[in-house]
């Protein structure tokens, strides 16, 4: 599994959206199981994200799947690089590094 372009985007008080590509390059079907960030926030995430294999999908805010980012103390300034574990059922652990954006250069 590959993370792209990854990002976090600081839309409310407490809260951000993560956005990324992922490229499943295994041989089969994987599944998002859970999120982690190394921040002060917990990650919540709406919605199944299944990729198959040799398949790229593409998060964005307010798509489904969404992830965001709940109960941040500290809103992240723009240009911050937050660490995001990305648990799969096949693939396991993958780490992104999301750059925190202005909404519209998030993509």
């Amino acid at each position: 599994m590959h993370i792209f372009d990854a990002a976090v985007v600081s839309a409310r008080p407490g809260e951000a959206d993560l956005s990324f590509r992922a490229h499943n390059a295994g041989s089969e079907t994987d599944r998002l199981l859970s999120a982690a960030c190394a921040c002060d926030a917990d990650v919540e995430i709406e919605g199944a994200l299944t990729i198959a294999a040799e398949e790229e999908v593409e998060v964005v805010p307010g798509g489904v799947p969404a992830l965001r980012l709940a109960g941040l103390a500290n809103r992240p300034r723009i240009g911050d690089v937050l660490t995001v574990t990305l648990t799969f059922e096949l693939a396991g652990d993958v780490i992104a590094h999301a750059e925190v954006r202005r909404a519209q250069s998030a993509r």
